[in-house]
């Protein structure tokens, strides 16, 4: 019976911890401190009004960024393509543990541990980032190329030997002048006899040229082993020699079509990479929602542990106390000769093992804060 109610508590405190609802506070303090009755449970605040102080509900912060939406262009047009950076990870503790502290002393609630676990967790911290690369190798997917792979991905890219189809268009231009100054030897061979004046008697003229390109192509292919290239080229040129077109223009259009009939062909093979970097990113969520899982029941365990080492060492004392009643009592009694020695060594004997357990169970205690200290 204890298991599924272990179970239980785990999956509630998962829900209330993801779906920011308050759990019920239990708490584990000092044994040396009064007892105190735990705090009514407060009602549950407005949208309106501000985060108590303890007990705040913890967000996993899964999905603070979104690769998938490009930067506003808007007031810089260059916003979309540059570098997004993500901010480092925190490696101070947060500021809900010097809250909880009162006195000197630390009052503890179930739900408060298991939120600085979450905050202060160096494996949650790391472990945050893997969805993020995930969702940025699938974008590299989408686009045609091979994705980054994440920790605990199986395999990066597919080792078909296959064409590798760039998804995204490909735009190019190309804009190009030249001028160029050329020595003419003999100018009735080169076109230009009679364009311009000689230098002198032993020399001519040079030939001028100019030429200007303005040179445009798209290329994009398709999921379904499709390829479409377009490029529209502009050519002008102009010299000072003799041409019968002076200035020269031209240009062209060309547009290709291209289908993959055999190896490549079809939206299954090449979505390959794609399907291969959309289970990473599932790989990536369940990671992550392992490690969280295993670091609240870490905690869990680690806060019920403490609690149970509290209450042993409150039993002990008991235990020792009584014994030493009885080891005074028994004593009193051999003094006046209505007991035997026996019965005097063994109440001390008591006495002693419940020493012994005592010191153990304080010793027990001392570990168990440890452990949930590593925890926060």
């Amino acid at each position: 019976m204890k298991k599924p109610f272990l179970r239980q508590l785990l999956a509630s405190v998962l829900v209330g911890i993801l779906a920011g609802v308050p759990v019920t506070p239990v708490f584990a303090q000092d044994p040396g401190a009064p007892a105190q009755n735990p705090p009514p449970v407060p009602p549950p605040a407005q949208a309106s009004e501000p985060a108590k102080q303890g007990g705040i509900p913890v967000s996993l912060g899964v999905a603070k960024h979104d690769y998938s939406i490009a930067p506003s262009a808007f007031p810089h047009i260059l916003n979309p393509y540059r570098m997004q950076t993500v901010d480092p990870g925190v490696l101070t503790n947060s500021p809900r543990l010097e809250q909880l502290i009162h006195d000197g002393k630390m009052q503890l609630s179930l739900e408060d541990a298991i939120a600085l676990a979450m905050e202060n967790s160096m494996d949650i911290a790391v472990q945050r980032y893997s969805p993020w690369i995930a969702e940025v190798s699938l974008l590299r997917s989408e686009a045609g190329l091979f994705s980054y792979g994440t920790p605990g991905s199986i395999a990066v890219e597919s080792l078909a030997n296959l064409p590798l189809l760039l998804y995204d268009p490909f735009i190019t231009q190309v804009i190009n002048f030249s001028d160029a100054t050329i020595p003419i030897a003999n100018p009735f061979t080169s076109g230009t006899a009679g364009t311009g004046a000689s230098i002198n008697k032993n020399t001519a003229a040079p030939l001028f040229s100019h030429q200007a390109q303005y040179n445009t192509s798209y290329q994009q292919s398709f999921v379904t082993g499709t390829t479409l290239n377009a490029s529209w080229n502009n050519t002008r040129s102009s010299s000072t020699a003799a041409n019968f077109f002076n200035p020269y223009v031209q240009s062209n259009l060309t547009i290709s079509l291209s289908q993959q009939l055999l190896a490549g062909r079809g939206r299954y093979v090449n979505r390959r990479n794609i399907m291969i970097a959309e289970n990473n990113r599932k790989i990536s969520d369940l990671n992550f929602s392992q490690q969280a899982i295993t670091t609240i029941t870490n905690t869990i365990t680690a806060y019920w542990e403490l609690s149970y080492a509290q209450q042993n060492v409150k039993v002990q004392e008991q235990a020792v106390t009584v014994s030493q009643k009885l080891y005074n009592d028994n004593k009193k009694q051999l003094e006046i000769g209505t007991m035997a020695p026996l019965d005097v060594t063994r109440a001390e004997s008591e006495l002693a093992t419940g020493r012994q357990n005592l010191i153990v169970a304080q010793t027990t205690e001392l570990q168990d804060q440890l452990v949930l200290k590593n925890h926060q």
